[in-house]
């Protein structure tokens, strides 16, 4: 099962001045993170299925991201839980 990621125009979501003020800095692909609570949540709820035994695939089927995102947050919290037990 594939995540499938859905991309917006700029032009049709963004407002004329911002639209133009954002090009200014960049032009091509721009990734815009999530909120920090919703980030935070995200990240919980994938290390909680990830503990629980879940597939990578359907966790970021569940979740609405890809397979490597979970895998990155896995790795991540692994690597700063082996930090915090020394």
């Amino acid at each position: 099962m594939n995540t499938v990621r859905r991309y917006h125009n700029a032009e049709t979501v963004l407002p004329p001045g911002l639209l133009a003020e954002v090009q200014r800095y960049v032009s091509g692909r721009l990734w815009v993170p999530a909120p920090a609570p919703r980030a935070s949540q995200v990240r919980h709820r994938v290390l909680s299925l990830a503990h629980a035994g879940v597939a990578t695939r359907d966790i970021a089927a569940l979740v609405q991201i890809s397979q490597r995102r979970v895998q990155q947050i896995v790795r991540t919290a692994k690597q700063e839980a082996g930090v915090h037990a020394e």
